[in-house]
């Protein structure tokens, strides 16, 4: 997984040891349990978008490389 979804502030998971889980001491997400949810609204956008903005770069170079290779440019 990406240092990214590690992050606290990204609120994509819980970190428990070495392990990202939706809750701590729950180490696994079973069907019908409650999803870590992050509330996304106009404040969490606007603190996630330098990391939003970073990524896409880092995708589109990605892109890039796959599609010069794929074509043999």
């Amino acid at each position: 997984m990406a240092a990214i979804a590690r992050e606290k502030e990204t609120e994509y998971c819980v970190i428990v040891g070495n392990k990202c889980v939706n809750e701590t001491g729950n180490e696994t997400y079973d069907t019908g349990e409650t999803e870590k949810v992050a509330k996304v609204d106009d404040a969490y956008l606007e603190q996630q978008e330098p990391v939003v903005t970073e990524q896409l770069k880092r995708a589109g170079v990605r892109l890039a490389h796959l599609l010069n290779t794929t074509l043999g440019k």
